[in-house]
């Protein structure tokens, strides 16, 4: 499958100073469009068809026609009994 990474996903992952955290996104990404299994759902009422998570970040990306756009970088916060 072909990788399309949007501005707004380069933007987000320039940001990271941490290079294996960016390592980490881009391997995860090659792996799954080489067929290979990362932890990866189809979304449903979203933007976006699908979400690949990568420890505390989600990768929003749409897949159509043989092809994978990486739209998103997400940062899941800490959650407790608070957050709802």
């Amino acid at each position: 499958m072909k990788i399309e990474w949007t501005a707004k996903a380069i933007k987000q992952v320039e940001k990271f100073r941490n290079n294996q955290l960016k390592q980490r996104l881009f391997t995860t990404v090659e792996t799954f469009a080489n067929g290979g299994h990362v932890d990866i759902i189809a979304l449903t009422s979203h933007q976006y068809t699908h979400r690949i998570r990568v420890g505390d970040y989600r990768i929003l990306l749409t897949i159509a026609d043989n092809e994978i756009e990486i739209s998103y970088i997400q940062e899941v916060k800490k959650r407790d009994d608070n957050t709802y």
